[in-house]
């Protein structure tokens, strides 16, 4: 279970699509962190692709459902920080890093990227990628 989390923007939502999309990305760190799976895969459209460190690649949604649980007993804190937005025409970017650290003690820091699209009044992840620095 992660005992200790943080999560941080550089930048304030404005506009609405920036609250919504920031909203997404509080559910998507709260599901983590509370090993909430329902709520983590109802955030991404039905064919994303999500980057697992296990497979160390792009995955469908439904072999992420499977991955994460093991992911989840090997993390025991996740940081998500310095989170910046780009919106275009119902896309949007939001990147930033993602500090793992894991049951042995190691840690891992990524340069993460979450692509989503706007759905009629909601944003849905496409895309969640974790990139080595």
């Amino acid at each position: 279970m992660l005992y200790q989390s943080k999560i941080s923007f550089l930048e304030k939502a404005v506009s609405k699509d920036e609250r919504l999309i920031a909203g997404v990305v509080k559910e998507l760190f709260d599901s983590i962190v509370r090993h909430d799976l329902t709520l983590l895969l109802s955030l991404f459209s039905d064919d994303a692709k999500i980057y697992s460190t296990i497979a160390n690649d792009f995955i469908s949604k439904d072999q992420y459902a499977k991955h994460i649980q093991l992911i989840w007993s090997q993390i025991v804190t996740l940081q998500f920080y310095g989170l910046l937005f780009r919106i275009m025409d119902g896309k949007a970017i939001v990147s930033g890093f993602s500090r793992y650290v894991y049951i042995n003690g190691t840690s891992k820091t990524w340069r993460r990227e979450i692509k989503l699209y706007k759905n009629q009044n909601s944003w849905l992840i496409t895309e969640s990628g974790l990139y080595p620095l």
